[in-house]
């Protein structure tokens, strides 16, 4: 009897644990799932994390928001799922331990009734099944592990603390600013580091102008200041009539478009890249990606072809021309652009350069280290840039009759 009391606590057992195996199935089909949505979701936040800049020029928070909390919610529903069949399994395991004790003690009080086993002995079973009845219980314990979840959270929670931070005094542009004006405007890291010193010119709206020097001569700081991204320089920086500190930032970005070297793309179609998930007229999207030269891409590719995890699918001068597309779209009267052809080879560079010089009735300021003739002559002003200073301005002729520093400039980089 003895045997047989033990073999209907070790064959309860075994289906109690049976049971527990088979939602244990569902289990992991939805911990696939959760773990496949939390790469993706790390993967997007990674590129808004390295996208910051050009959503913020393009004022595409909402539309980036949007995106980002359905991701988030599917994310959170897979980690539901996960959380609910995990719950079953506890559950069920737990149901399962109380039906194996019951099912034993019924039997051993049976098999007492009829004399066939002493209570001590039901009770030593009892004793020793509980090492067995332990695993049961535990079998559904929840595996889930949010901490990378949270720390990415936190993160988040600390820019967003970040910007909402800035306590400078605000003020509106009645109008798009038709020049830029600098006085004595200077700039360092530290009072030992100095990177601008006391600049002062005027840009003008419409007119295009290049900004060439040898490296570390100030030439992306001073593009820098003008997006905003540097407030603490001394002299002054005036759109208008209206000094950059005082300016609403947001509101500054309305009227500025930003192309960098490093071009971010989104793991989404061309046309989201291009149009930052926000809705414009399909006409104006055509003449967009007709004028960066997008054309023959979209005709062969088509506009809803993948760009890629950081534009990965594209070229680099297929992703600089995404980022001009977006200024052609934009349609702001002031367009900074940063070395923009810097990792693209000759001819590449030349074409990309060529597209933002005919961007007509727009003040283009291009940090390039290009020295090309056919491109340097279209500059309506050329600025000369040596150790944080304005060494020379002119056009390209011009330059070259001074015979300065420009003149070896060029001459080196033949």
């Amino acid at each position: 009897m003895n045997r047989g009391l033990g073999a209907i606590l070790v064959l309860s057992s075994l289906i109690a644990i049976g049971v527990s195996f088979g939602l244990g199935k569902n289990v992991v089909k939805h911990e696939t799932e959760s773990s496949e949505k939390a790469s993706n979701f790390v993967s997007q936040t990674k590129d808004l994390l390295s996208g910051f800049a050009v959503i913020k020029s393009f004022k595409a928070e909402k539309e980036i928001m949007s995106v980002f909390s359905q991701k988030n919610v599917e994310l959170e529903s897979t980690r539901q799922q996960r959380r609910a069949s995990s719950d079953t399994v506890s559950i069920v395991s737990n149901i399962s331990s109380i039906a194996v004790t019951f099912i034993f003690l019924s039997a051993g009080f049976l098999l007492a009734l009829n004399g066939m086993v002493s209570i001590g002995i039901i009770i030593g079973f009892y004793e020793i099944s509980g090492n067995m009845l332990s695993p049961i219980r535990t079998l559904g314990t929840l595996i889930s592990n949010r901490r990378a979840a949270n720390a990415l959270i936190d993160r988040i929670g600390a820019e967003l603390e970040n910007t909402s931070s800035d306590t400078r005094p605000k003020m509106k542009l009645l109008s798009a600013p038709q020049e830029i004006v600098l006085s004595h405007l200077s700039y360092g890291y530290n009072e030992n580091i100095v990177v601008l010193d006391d600049i002062t010119y005027r840009f003008e709206s419409g007119k295009s102008y290049a900004l060439v020097g040898a490296s570390g001569s100030g030439k992306s700081t001073l593009l820098k200041i003008l997006m905003g991204f540097a407030p603490n320089y001394s002299g002054t920086a005036k759109y208008g009539n209206a000094e950059l500190k005082d300016i609403d930032p947001e509101q500054l970005l309305e009227y500025i478009s930003i192309i960098q070297q490093d071009v971010f793309c989104f793991n989404s179609s061309i046309e989201d890249n291009i149009t930052m998930f926000r809705s414009f007229p399909k006409e104006e999207l055509d003449v967009a990606i007709q004028n960066a030269g997008l054309t023959e891409l979209c005709a062969e590719k088509g506009k809803d072809y993948l760009c890629g995890e950081g534009g990965g699918n594209l070229s680099g001068g297929e992703r600089q021309r995404v980022s001009i597309a977006r200024c052609f779209l934009r349609k702001t009267p002031i367009i900074l652009v940063d070395e923009a052809e810097a990792a693209l080879d000759n001819e590449t560079a030349k074409a990309v350069l060529q597209t933002i010089l005919n961007m007509k009735n727009t003040m283009r300021i291009v940090v390039t280290h290009r020295l090309d003739a056919p491109v340097m002559r279209q500059y309506d002003e050329i600025l000369v840039l040596h150790n944080g200073k304005i060494e020379e301005t002119g056009t390209f002729e011009e330059l070259l009759e001074l015979k300065g520093y420009f003149y070896s400039l060029y001459h080196i980089a033949q």
